[in-house]
């Protein structure tokens, strides 16, 4: 833009007196609000020039005055030269035909997007969804920047609203929140983290095992027995059976196991044995 081009001009404490000039403008700075602010400025440089060759009349001896002349006689004269180019500038757009509005919103023509009346009255839901799907900056409603970098620092004027945005964007903050995202696709849905603890050992599969005193028709003694809380029977492996004297009636059995998983043994016994805590020993 034009204005950016003669901002960029100034020294460096003249942008920053600009900055602060345009903060509460409610629309984009204008020619004439720059013109107004290099007027301005260079008024305020006349009286100190004004100032500083009535203190050399008296302080002839004092350096401090003349160097505070020489830069102010810098920065009136860079003042006085952007303003030539703001005359220059003014006098040629006025011979070039107006630059048509096209709003960033509706892509209608004659407003900009903060004066759009579309997006006035669009439900907020929509109003955040346009602007993250044209990526529009959410203070002034213009493309290639975000709310950081725009340079209007427009502020919401709603009561108790400490956020960036343009007043119309505002929302409660469970809504805020849910269009703070970088990506408007973003699922809102929640999601179940899991939490994996590491480290240097090797992995290591731990069983609920315990011993238990088997007592049979030959023999008892402790063995370990592995608990599974989602088993329906108590299953004895074939060497045990026969170390025990365990015999009963064949019964064919069909397992299922975690996964889908079966599996069938047509040579299992259906057989009767006590069992009891080692340590009490009481069947």
């Amino acid at each position: 833009m034009l204005i950016d081009e003669l901002v960029a001009k100034l020294p460096d404490s003249a942008k920053m007196k600009w900055a602060e000039s345009i903060d509460n403008l409610e629309s984009d700075p204008s020619l004439e609000d720059f013109r107004w602010f290099i007027e301005r400025q260079t008024q305020i440089m006349s009286n100190i020039v004004t100032y500083v060759k009535a203190s050399e009349s008296k302080f002839q001896k004092d350096s401090k005055g003349k160097d505070q002349q020489r830069t102010t006689k810098k920065v009136t004269e860079t003042l006085l030269n952007v303003e030539e180019n703001l005359n220059t500038a003014g006098k040629s757009e006025s011979t070039k035909s107006p630059r048509k509005r096209i709003c960033t919103y509706c892509e209608c023509e004659g407003h900009w997007g903060f004066k759009c009346p579309v997006f006035e009255q669009d439900p907020i839901n929509t109003k955040w969804s346009v602007i993250k799907q044209k990526k529009l900056c959410c203070g002034c409603l213009r493309p290639g920047h975000s709310v950081k970098e725009c340079k209007t620092k427009r502020k919401c004027t709603n009561e108790g609203c400490k956020f960036n945005h343009h007043p119309y964007l505002h929302c409660d903050t469970r809504t805020t929140e849910n269009f703070e995202s970088s990506s408007p696709a973003k699922s809102l849905e929640k999601e179940q983290v899991s939490n994996i603890l590491t480290g240097k050992e090797k992995p290591r599969v731990l069983l609920r095992i315990a011993p238990v005193l088997i007592k049979g028709p030959k023999t008892e003694s402790v063995v370990y027995a592995l608990f599974d809380e989602a088993s329906t029977c108590t299953l004895v492996d074939q060497s045990l059976a026969d170390k025990f004297g365990l015999r009963g009636m064949l019964d064919p059995l069909h397992m299922r196991f975690a996964r889908g998983l079966e599996a069938d043994d047509d040579s299992s016994e259906r057989i009767k044995f006590s069992i009891a805590d080692p340590k009490t020993k009481e069947f």
